[in-house]
Parts: structure tokens; sequence; C-alpha cells
């Protein structure tokens, strides 16, 4: 079941997305969240791909962190226009499940620039806490917006 998304960029997204990088279209992969955090300013995960705009989707900028070519991109939130986080997951799924016996470890990624640059903290599960939440994760960043307000 498809999800219904209502925003004014999401129909500039689905028109964008396969024209963004380079002069020739290619495909980035499905749109798996996005958000707007003014009103030109946001950013979309397509594919494996952290994407970000500043003219309300007319422009596009590839600003997906080096670490992600290894790990997935699981989770991305901006708290404003220059500050955002990523959790990276272990590849190919981007599930937290995959993991070994000794656990998993997860990379949190933070940006103070929009993504030019990326600090990253290694976040290790070990397996019983893998077993303990049936191996499948989802992030919350709200109380984390709370605190850096």
């Amino acid at each position: 079941m498809a999800a219904r998304l209502r925003s004014p960029l999401f129909a500039v997204v689905v028109l964008t997305i396969p024209f963004l990088i380079g002069a020739a279209p290619r495909p980035l992969g499905p749109i798996t969240d996005f958000k707007l955090v003014t009103t030109t300013a946001g950013w979309v995960v397509a594919g494996n791909n952290l994407l970000w705009t500043d003219s309300a989707g007319s422009d596009w900028s590839n600003i997906t962190p080096p670490e992600a070519k290894e790990r997935a991109i699981h989770a991305a939130y901006f708290l404003n226009a220059t500050t955002g986080w990523l959790l990276l997951a272990p590849l190919p799924t981007g599930s937290i499940a995959i993991a070994t016996e000794s656990g998993s470890q997860l990379h949190l990624l933070k940006t103070v620039n929009t993504g030019q640059s990326w600090s990253s903290t290694v976040l290790q599960l070990n397996a019983d806490d893998l077993a303990r939440y049936g191996g499948i994760g989802h992030v919350f960043f709200g109380l984390l917006s709370q605190k850096c307000n």
C-alpha cells in the first residue's frame, strides 16, 4: 500500500529525481523519506542517496556522505536548513536485523553545514539488544530536536 504524500515538494521530487545528477537521466531509487525544513529548503532520501534543495525543488544537490557507499541509509532527519543526522545500517538492505553473533554497528552521522561535511559516531548493538527488539528498528528524532533548540 503506497503512502499518500501531501507536500508540494512531492510533485517536484517525482518529476525531478530521474534528472538530478549528470546530463543523462538515471534513476536514483525509490523515495523512502523527505521533508521540507523551510518553505524552500528540504531533503529527500532516494535509494541510498540524500538529496538537498534550497530552491523548492528546482535544483538538487547530492549531499550523501561517503560512508553511505558501504552502509545503507536507514533514517534521516534535519532540524533546520543546516543541521541534520543520518543513521547508517549494514548493507545490503539497511535493516538493523543484519548482524553477526557479536552484534552490529550502526553509524550516526551529523552535519552542521548542510552536508558539506559529516561527523560520525559508531553505535554498537550487541546480539542481546538485537534479539530483544526483533532486529528491526525505527528511528524517532523528536526528542533529539527538542534538546537542540
